[in-house]
């Protein structure tokens, strides 16, 4: 054999055994462990990043945003109090807001920003919430833009982030010269109790426009239990009481 060509083959073979050495080196002790963080596809994950051994679910990235379809509206009480209502929808069968927080932006005419609001609420899979803020320190003829901005912190598959089992039955509206009251009773038809429910009235006209709301608690309800609650709301002239609505909503 030429002299150059066996150089030639027994530095390719040196070549070969260094690399397989390296190669062994780094996958033995420097090459990283796999993780959650990577921007691979390996472990088990469904996609990258995501499902099998990694606590991040698939679906979020595709999940459609929370909505308030109406807006936010707001209900004068007096020159220097409003109550302010938004109705948060999700179109999201199958996931659930555990815990969302919102910004509502009341600014005038001018775009001059007169009053933020921020609070933190839920929302279950293909369901929806009322926010309601009763006694909001503003003059409500001032307010010329009100923006809702909800930020979803933790959604949760349907089948583990489920609705309570709550029914509210023998509802009334009252109507005396003063106030509006709503009467009924709440029954817990769930197997757990219920730290905290909000019942809350909406009041509509004759048109079935709503021109008010009103709400009240009712904490640590058992299993089984009826408990009577009442909720009270200066009077509104033009109320239809056949057309109130109620609306609960539980934390267990």
């Amino acid at each position: 054999m030429h002299r150059g060509l066996k150089r030639f083959l027994y530095g390719l073979l040196y070549l070969v055994v260094l690399s397989a050495l390296i190669a062994g080196v780094y996958f033995l002790f420097l090459k990283p462990a796999p993780t959650c963080f990577d921007l691979k596809l390996n472990q088990d994950e469904e996609e990258i990043d995501c499902g099998g051994v990694c606590a991040k679910d698939c679906a979020i990235d595709s999940l459609l945003p929370l909505v308030a379809p109406e807006g936010v509206q707001i209900f004068p009480l007096d020159e220097n109090q409003a109550s302010v209502l938004v109705r948060v929808e999700n179109k999201n069968v199958t996931h659930g807001a555990r815990l969302f927080a919102y910004r509502i932006v009341l600014s005038d005419e001018e775009g001059t920003i007169l009053k933020t609001l921020v609070g933190e609420s839920f929302v279950h899979a293909a369901g929806e919430t009322h926010l309601f803020l009763p006694m909001v320190e503003i003059d409500a003829a001032h307010v010329a833009r009100a923006e809702f901005f909800p930020e979803v912190r933790t959604w949760m598959r349907s089948g583990e982030f489920p609705p309570a089992n709550l029914e509210a039955k023998n509802v009334k509206t009252v109507r005396t010269p003063r106030e509006v009251r709503v009467e009924g009773v709440l029954e817990n038809h769930d197997a757990v109790p219920i730290a905290l429910t909000r019942i809350l009235a909406l009041f509509y006209d004759a048109s079935g426009f709503l021109i008010g709301a009103s709400g009240t608690e009712a904490d640590n309800l058992v299993p089984a239990e009826r408990r009577a609650f009442t909720i009270l709301r200066p009077l509104l002239s033009a109320l239809d009481p056949a057309r109130t609505r109620i609306t609960i909503r539980a934390i267990r």
